[in-house]
Parts: C-alpha cells; structure tokens; sequence
C-alpha cells in the first residue's frame, strides 16, 4: 500500500516532467501527454487538498517527537534533481516505435523511481515541497517521522517535547507549525496552490477539446443568430 502511495506521490511530483515532454511533443501526439499532465495534476491537487483538510481539523502525536536530523533539504538537491532528469534524458520521445511501447517505457521508469523513493522516502522531490519546506527525521516512542515544516523555520525553534505544534498528516508524516499565524499562512498558500492546479487543469482540458467546444460555440451562434 505505501509503495502504490509513493507511486502516485511520485506521478504527481513529475508534472514538470510532463510539462517538458508536452512541449517538446507539441507539435506531435501531444493528446497522450496531455491527459499524463492532467492525471499527474489530478493526483497533485488531491494531495495538496488532503494537506488542506489535515490543516482545517489538526490531530496531534500523543507522544513527545525528537528531532534526530539537521535539515535535509540541502543534501537532497541532487537526488530532487535526477528524479526529473533521469526520466527526461532516457525517455526517448524522438524514437520510431508505437506511442504504445513509449508509454510503457515511461511507467517502467517511474516505477524504478518509485522504489527509489520507496526506500528514502524523500518527499522534497515534488518541487512545491521542495522550495517552500524543510525535511527532517524524527522519532517518538516506538516510532519514526519525517518532519516537514515552512522554508525560513529552523531547527532550533523545533522544540523537543511541544507535540501540540506538529500536525499528522498521515501515519509517517508531521507537519510543524510554530504558532496560529504560520498555520493560516500555510493554510492560505495551500489555497492559493489548489486555485492555480484548478486553473491549469480547466485550461489543459479546453485544449484537449479545443476542436469539440469551437464547433459548440459555432453552432450556438448560428443559433442566436
């Protein structure tokens, strides 16, 4: 089950992926890249708005939580980076096979990726995360966490011990948050967040269906006309 979470997690992480090889397909069978674009931006608005509802109604750890790392965001910059350019430079778009077969060689490697992920559990590759959080691991009593928290919060106003001040986002993963005014920040980013995905998939969708709505549109003004 977890490995399936990563899986999606990792589909919804790669939307810039798809956004590339979007581009550089524009001019080709750009439909199947398209609706990868739209299904990993699907998965992205979904975990963003568990996020937000984990926000509006906060469940605290019954145990203290430890601190065991620094902040890891610096030592994963090179691993954010080849979970975009290992599928960029090894998908070979240009080739001559079926579109079939491409798209089978896309999961081969996002499933590889996957175990990669699976085994680290580095939530810094979605880019979101990655520039607006840091990531730290923690224990409790008999547990272990990763941490996430907002960009400029140090380790040192982590207080050990202060549990009310972590949000559980799911069984693994912590949110902090320093106070109710960081927790409205976030909570009004998140939004913003959620609004702008909205915004991009309806626009993804009048291009998939571009030909279809301007033949609506012609036959209502013939109509009205």
């Amino acid at each position: 089950m977890y490995f399936l979470f990563f899986f999606l997690y990792l589909v919804a992480a790669e939307f810039p992926l798809f956004m590339l090889l979007l581009i550089r397909n524009w001019q080709g069978e750009r439909g199947i890249f398209l609706l990868l674009l739209a299904f990993s931006l699907i998965l992205l608005f979904a975990f963003m708005f568990l996020f937000r509802m984990r926000l509006n109604k906060p469940t605290h750890p019954s145990k203290k939580i430890k601190l065991i790392s620094e902040n890891l965001t610096n030592q994963t910059i090179i691993e954010f980076l080849s979970f975009f350019l290992l599928p960029f430079f090894t998908f070979n778009i240009a080739s001559n096979g079926p579109m079939v077969l491409k798209i089978i060689e896309l999961l081969f490697l996002l499933i590889l990726l996957t175990v990669f992920l699976y085994r680290s559990e580095n939530l810094l590759i979605n880019p979101l995360i990655f520039f607006s959080c840091n990531l730290y691991k923690a224990e409790s009593v008999g547990r272990h966490y990763t941490v996430l928290s907002s960009r400029r919060r140090s380790a040192g106003s982590m207080e050990e011990g202060e549990k009310e001040r972590f949000i559980v986002i799911n069984n693994s993963l912590l949110f902090f948050v320093f106070d109710e005014a960081e927790l409205k920040k976030v909570k009004r980013n998140t939004t913003r967040i959620l609004i702008t995905i909205t915004f991009v998939i309806l626009l993804i969708v009048l291009v998939m269906f571009e030909d279809e709505l301007l033949h609506v549109l012609k036959r209502l003004l013939d109509w009205l006309i």
